[in-house]
């Protein structure tokens, strides 16, 4: 919606990339284009039904889509 909602990078991830996409692909079949939410334990932020949002690598915005559903936590 145009607001920050939270802000981290990969250096506060417990688990890194590898660790993540084995675990995953372990129960999973993955491809390319697959997108794998993970989380952030900072700035938690709920989300509710037609919230859109917005995520960013670096300064250029990589993905935007509007939620459907009941309220979620993000």
């Amino acid at each position: 919606n145009r607001e920050m909602g939270q802000m981290a990078n990969t250096d506060l991830m417990i688990a890194d990339f590898n660790k993540i996409i084995s675990m995953i692909s372990s129960q999973y079949a993955l491809h390319i284009g697959d997108i794998i939410f993970t989380g952030s334990p900072l700035s938690i932020c709920e989300v509710f039904d037609g919230d859109k949002l917005e995520a960013f690598l670096e300064d250029d915005s990589a993905l935007e889509f509007e939620v459907r559903g009941e309220g979620l936590r993000l």
